[in-house]
């Protein structure tokens, strides 16, 4: 079991626990207008510290 730890960004001061070896992921919360590209920045056995790399704004589609 993996624990990530987001430091920085909109993320920051949250955790989750995952199965599968982290190495970074594209997030953001559902009110957000923006993507933020989190990466592992930093690993210690089964903890990875996840740091925000890029912010991407988010693309609606409109459709008539």
């Amino acid at each position: 079991m993996f624990t990530i730890r987001f430091a920085g960004g909109p993320l920051a001061g949250l955790e989750f626990r995952t199965r599968e070896p982290w190495v970074g992921s594209w997030y953001r919360f559902e009110s957000s207008d923006q993507w933020t590209l989190y990466v592992a920045a930093h690993r210690d056995s089964h903890l990875v510290l996840a740091v925000p790399r890029v912010q991407a704004p988010v693309v609606r589609s409109r459709r008539a």
